[in-house]
């Protein structure tokens, strides 16, 4: 290889690798919130908070076009309010796009990937292997 071939891949691998790192912090970011969310709001009665799975956006984070048509999708339980009888924290659930309220902080931060719904707006959930 020569040297320039080696300077360019050796650009691209850390180029790559600044990517990478972004994209942990911003997880890690994301992970906080939702950790401190979880510990400072707790539901009432039979609502439930639950993180939208971001299957409409590629893991470069390319937003994908919406359809005209709602479609079911999946999230994960991160709180349960006091009434809630048949899911729990962690659960895998299927509710329609659009279902629930979409949380903001008291800070103003914008926590559109969670939203607040009643335990009526969810179809169910997956059964974990095992259970």
């Amino acid at each position: 290889m020569s040297q320039e071939s080696t300077s360019t891949l050796d650009a691209r691998i850390a180029a790559r690798d600044a990517v990478l790192k972004e994209q942990e912090e911003a997880r890690l970011k994301a992970l906080q919130l939702e950790t401190e969310l979880a510990k400072t709001f707790r539901p009432s009665k039979d609502r439930i908070v639950v993180r939208k799975s971001s299957k409409s956006e590629t893991a470069s984070g390319i937003l994908l076009p919406e359809t005209r048509k709602e479609r079911p999708t999946t999230g994960t339980i991160i709180a349960v309010g006091p009434e809630v009888k048949e899911f729990r924290v962690g659960d895998i659930v299927l509710y329609m796009e659009y279902a629930g309220v979409d949380i903001q902080t008291v800070e103003g931060t914008n926590l559109s990937a969670h939203f607040v719904c009643t335990e009526d707006e969810l179809f169910g959930k997956f059964e974990r292997a095992g259970t």
